[in-house]
């Protein structure tokens, strides 16, 4: 099992990032990873930065970057974890840092979240989810522990088999749940019976022995709905979800969905891109 063996937290250093900063912390230390700390200063906030009285703020960014960190996180920097920062755009900061450490892994917490309505994803993580080459955790629950409830959403498709093997790889099978919702156009058409056996054969042909012991649950109706629920009243740490590697009119269409769940779905979220 290929655990990562470098992860990337996008962070603002703000305290509506200390979720995901937690979680990045938790997840590199169960999988002995190296973690990339990465912050951007955008152009507006370094101008204003450097017009400043120069015996209020430090010459060096990461020193200043590191210092918060120390004060707000003590013994955040025990460890393979490193801190980056730069002035510039915080898609291209965090994207050229994920490329240049070939980090396995890409972190980042949502702009806003809204206990009864929809999460704001802000534009960072918007874009990362759309376009990066490596999968993207979404985190928006506090930490209690290792995630213990792993939840893959799957129509039983490619995109759902890379989800699943990643699933696999990282967590142990007693922990994670298939889901598959059967929309309201094809309800009907198969008993209940036939879906679940249908769901088995794809995984074991997905998977093989390595999802032995894996849950499975198939339910009928809108799927974006029946998901969200599913989340709540099972308490679920992690939704994974895979999205297919494409551009243009093919992957708008085929995106919305996985853009829907990230703004509905009340638990950290695992973004796979299959490559196509």
């Amino acid at each position: 099992m290929r655990l990562p063996l470098h992860i990337t937290l996008a962070t603002d250093l703000s305290a509506r990032s200390d979720r995901a900063f937690e979680r990045a912390v938790q997840l590199a230390r169960e999988w002995n990873a190296r973690l990339s700390i990465v912050h951007a200063i955008e152009g507006h906030q370094y101008a204003s930065w450097q017009k400043g009285s120069s015996w209020r703020w430090s010459a060096n960014p990461v020193e200043w970057g590191k210092t918060k960190l120390r004060r707000e996180y003590p013994g955040w920097d025990s460890g393979s974890m490193e801190l980056e920062v730069k002035p510039g755009d915080p898609y291209e900061i965090v994207k050229a840092a994920a490329l240049q450490n070939d980090t396995d892994l890409m972190i980042g917490g949502v702009a806003r979240d809204e206990p009864y309505g929809r999460d704001v994803l802000g534009r960072l993580i918007g874009e990362l989810t759309r376009t990066a080459p490596v999968p993207v955790l979404v985190v928006k629950k506090r930490l209690s522990g290792p995630y213990r409830r792993v939840v893959v959403a799957s129509d039983l498709s490619e995109a759902s088999q890379a989800a699943l093997q990643l699933a696999l790889r990282w967590f142990p099978a007693d922990v994670v749940t298939l889901y598959h919702a059967i929309e309201a156009a094809a309800a009907g058409q198969s008993p209940d019976d036939e879906v679940l056996a249908q769901c088995r054969k794809w995984i074991e042909e997905t998977c093989g022995e390595r999802a032995e012991g894996l849950d499975v649950v198939a339910q009928r109706g809108e799927a974006k709905g029946l998901l969200k629920y599913h989340v709540e009243d099972h308490d679920v740490d992690l939704l994974v979800i895979g999205t297919h590697g494409r551009s243009g009119i093919a992957h708008a269409l085929l995106g919305s969905v996985a853009a829907e769940i990230l703004q509905l779905v009340k638990c950290d979220i695992l973004v796979v891109r299959r490559r196509s």
